[in-house]
């Protein structure tokens, strides 16, 4: 299914797939040529195949997508585009390879990934949320990321995110941060070497200071 356009409301549906060759999204939303403002709420998308989710196009913004379920395998939403809000999701990959991930954002700015449940096979190499290195100024808070490889992982150049009060179980790294600026605290199931709190400071020593640095 394909929907696009500026507006759009897809609210309320029941879809169910059989297991087949088709690779592509079960959705996709905005990747056409675009969403604007668009609504993808309370759905119910269950399907046999290793088809993913919904994909949300890279010309598309200020989307909304609360409230589904997504029961299948590949990955679960893969975002692009920007100011996306993905919150209240109930997502259940029902079998997982290498390369599969829960949420997957692609690109963009300024999402607000929040109070979803995220829940992996277990497999190796599968991440809950992946952060592209195109990402920055995305708000991760208050997930429950439960049985992947990896909860959360900040690829280089995804940079000044925050990810808090998420909670990780059954997952072998809770966070794998590769960026630079990102904030990352009051996080349940990570250990103290996870916390990072980034302030910025005026260098007034006459020398070069790093990331990485100790300042005193």
């Amino acid at each position: 299914i394909e929907i696009y356009g500026n507006y759009t409301r897809f609210n309320n549906n029941f879809i169910y797939t059989t297991a087949g060759t088709n690779k592509r999204p079960t959705i996709g939303f905005g990747k056409v040529s675009g969403a604007l403002y668009g609504s993808f709420s309370n759905n119910i998308i269950m399907s046999e195949s290793n088809v993913g989710g919904l994909i949300v196009g890279s010309s598309s913004s200020n989307c909304e997508i609360t409230g589904n379920t997504i029961y299948t395998s590949g990955t679960l939403i893969d975002v692009s585009g920007s100011c996306h809000v993905i919150t209240g999701n109930y997502l259940y990959a029902v079998t997982n390879a290498s390369g599969d991930y829960g949420i997957a954002l692609t690109g963009g700015t300024n999402h607000v990934i929040t109070g979803n449940q995220i829940r992996g096979g277990g497999t190796s190499s599968t991440l809950g949320i992946n952060v592209s290195g195109s990402n920055t100024d995305c708000v991760i808070s208050g997930n429950v990321i439960y049985s992947w490889a990896t909860g959360i992982t900040f690829a280089s150049g995804s940079n000044y995110n925050n990810a808090n009060g998420n909670t990780f179980s059954t997952v072998t790294t809770p966070i794998s941060d590769s960026g630079l600026g990102n904030d990352i605290h009051n996080n349940s199931g990570t250990s103290a070497i996870f916390e990072k709190k980034h302030v910025y400071m005026k260098n007034t020593s006459g020398s070069t200071i790093n990331a990485g640095n100790i300042v005193t």
